[in-house]
């Protein structure tokens, strides 16, 4: 392999991290640079103007570093190798052990899941999004969770897990839907398109470009996927006034979002409506002929 495309390999590195990562080029080039003791990419390509050549190693080492917030095979090519890999990765669940306590840890469609007994973590794929921690059943009061140690180990790995996913998702998009051009347009990922200005049909909110790309088309309003955002609000008249702009608000730097830990132990409740339904629900199993099912349908029932 010749220096220059020792080089092109280098600088292919950057692009694909630069790409899933969402930053932009000269920060990746700078980030691979440094991984090889220079202080910037300027500084390398200087370097190789004269005595000093990458190596084999030095293409394995970036490659390494890289590959921690990114499926390695993805530095390549996106081929239907990689495809069946993500594939794969989606339907097998990671099991490991944290402080004794045993979980599972998958993602399906962006969303990223960590279950114990008695307990679980969800991350949206929306990377504004706060997780979420559930507890459920008896043991919900003895649930790990509520160690706050146990919580960071675990929302330590379950993030790193959705770096990866989130990575996975700007690679497929096209580099301008996850990058603003100088004037903060970006372009659809599903519609096409490019505006810096989009619309949310579920809060009916105005987003900038700058606000999706950071969120990956998610609204940072109501949380809404990318198939409800728009260029134009078509829903509204000619005369409507034009949608307020949504408003996000900024966690301090240093601090940690809120997670609520809920009790989702099922509980049984009956009302008129529920009592109701299941007396027609017996009628109706219980009818022998169609006059009967008929009957046990339109029958007027009251509850006391």
């Amino acid at each position: 392999m010749t220096d220059i495309v020792k080089l092109s390999e280098l600088k292919l590195l950057a692009k694909r991290y630069a790409r899933a990562n969402r930053i932009a080029l000269h920060e990746a080039l700078d980030l691979v640079a440094g991984q090889l003791n220079f202080g910037h990419w300027n500084g390398l390509i200087t370097a190789s103007k004269s005595k000093w050549s990458a190596t084999a190693e030095d293409l394995a080492k970036v490659e390494d570093f890289l590959a921690k917030t990114q499926l390695p095979l993805e530095f390549r090519q996106a081929t239907s190798q990689l495809l069946e890999q993500r594939f794969k990765s989606q339907c097998d669940a990671e099991s490991g052990e944290i402080e004794g306590h045993c979980y599972r840890l998958s993602d399906a469609f962006g969303d990223v899941l960590m279950s114990g007994e008695g307990w679980s973590i969800h991350i949206p794929e929306a990377p504004h999004s706060a997780p979420s921690v559930e507890t459920a059943g008896g043991l919900a009061s003895t649930a790990p969770v509520h160690s706050r140690s146990f919580l960071q180990k675990a929302l330590r790995i379950a993030n790193a897990r959705s770096e990866k996913v989130r990575a996975g998702i700007s690679t497929d998009w096209p580099r301008r839907s996850s990058r603003p051009d100088l004037r903060g347009r970006v372009r659809h990922p599903l519609y096409g398109g490019k505006s810096h200005e989009w619309f949310c049909l579920h809060c009916r909110g105005m987003i900038s470009g700058s606000q999706l790309a950071e969120n990956l088309w998610h609204c940072p309003g109501c949380g809404s996927a990318p198939i409800d955002i728009f260029i134009v609000p078509f829903w509204l008249h000619e005369d409507a006034e034009k949608p307020e702009k949504v408003e996000v608000k900024n966690l301090p730097a240093g601090s940690e979002a809120e997670i609520e830990v809920v009790d989702r132990t099922l509980t049984f409740e009956l009302d008129e409506a529920k009592i109701a339904l299941l007396i027609r629900s017996a009628l109706v199993e219980d009818a022998s002929n169609a006059n009967e099912r008929l009957g046990a349908l339109f029958a007027n029932i009251l509850v006391d």
